[in-house]
């Protein structure tokens, strides 16, 4: 299977339902789709390379100066810029994790350590690295600290976050010996957890880089949008450099404008998330798959059978697993959605 495909793939599948992402399964707000629509003539002009209207408003929610914002592309912009900008030589990175990070590191000659969280822990990340890093200072001679460590918060693909006080102590180890950390919460917000983001620590520790985007929490994967948070200003100033002029287009930044607006639309979501996940993780319990703990809009589990082509056959696309490293044939993701299509998923599910 290669390594760096993604879900998604319905332009080469026949799916009429797609488990495979994982976005707001309440689908894009009408605010959205009007505001695009209404916009349409705006776009005869050159989009705001700086996204001021924009940086103000996300400033304002995530009560952050607004020169410590950077947007992109959609997230994974950001992530390679970043990797680009500090050009790191080691790097440490827990799987299973986003595949598109060693992904963007395969254009840098960067050396990656691999930490393997425990299956019998539901893939929960411990204290791992931060042993890890009091353990290069101690012994030198055996370990080298990394330029940059990489954390998915909460984790993809098994959907658990990292417990607070084992980021906390991260983030202080990281700013001690300084090392470069990058915090993907681009599922945060879904799992009802915004209060345990790293954007409140960014403040006086400029080792961290803290990443999200609009796509999962406002169903527009469709609209590339991306956002970062540092108080490193040099920082933010090479990765800049690293992107072209105009890289966020008039319609992401309307987008993303009226997307802030929907604060009920995202509690309605997050509200649906937590009922659905423990209905749907029952639900695959008695199918005989052995179901990992998650704290996010999807569901990681194991089976003997042949989910993937079985449920394709139903015109239903699940996310196989098998490319993560840490993972193995068996592995399968589901995202969650309403309970019509929770309930048609497990239906074909049944019959095979």
């Amino acid at each position: 299977m290669e390594r760096f495909i993604h879900g998604g793939d319905s332009y080469r599948n026949t799916v009429k339902l797609d488990f495979s992402i994982n976005i707001n399964p309440l689908g894009m707000p009408d605010r959205i789709k009007q505001a695009i629509y209404n916009g349409i003539a705006e776009m005869e002009r050159y989009p705001d390379p700086y996204c001021e209207q924009l940086r103000w408003k996300v400033a304002q929610k995530r009560n952050v100066p607004e020169h410590n914002i950077i947007f992109g592309n959609g997230a994974c912009e950001l992530i390679y810029s970043m990797v680009r900008a500090i050009a790191p030589n080691y790097v440490w990175i827990p799987i299973p994790s986003f595949t598109e990070y060693e992904r963007a590191l395969w254009n840098t000659n960067a050396e990656i350590k691999w930490f393997p969280l425990k299956k019998e822990d539901d893939f929960l990340m411990g204290n791992e690295l931060n042993k890890a890093i009091l353990n290069a200072m101690n012994h030198p001679d055996k370990e080298q600290l990394p330029d940059l460590i990489i954390l998915c918060n909460p984790n993809n693909p098994n959907g658990r976050l990292i417990p607070n006080s084992i980021r906390k102590e991260l983030i202080s180890l990281c700013k001690r010996y300084q090392i470069y950390l990058m915090i993907d919460e681009c599922f945060l917000e879904l799992s009802g957890k915004l209060d345990q983001s790293a954007v409140a620590d960014i403040q006086g520790n400029p080792y961290i880089f803290v990443l999200d985007a609009f796509t999962k929490t406002y169903a527009m994967p469709g609209i590339r949008l991306g956002v970062g948070y540092s108080s490193n200003q040099d920082l933010l100033k090479k990765m800049k450099l690293q992107m072209p002029q105009w890289n966020v287009s008039g319609v992401a930044q309307m987008a993303g404008l009226n997307a802030l607006e929907e604060e009920s639309y995202v509690e309605k979501a997050v509200s649906l998330l937590e009922m659905e996940r423990k209905w749907l993780t029952a639900q695959l319990k008695r199918l005989n798959c052995n179901v990992f703990s998650s704290d996010a809009n999807y569901i990681l589990f194991q089976s003997s059978k042949e989910w993937m082509q079985l449920l394709l056959t139903h015109q239903i696309l699940i996310r196989d697993c098998q490319n993560y490293r840490g993972l193995a044939k068996g592995f399968y993701r589901v995202a969650v959605q309403t309970r019509e299509k929770n309930r048609q998923l497990i239906e074909a599910m049944r019959k095979e």
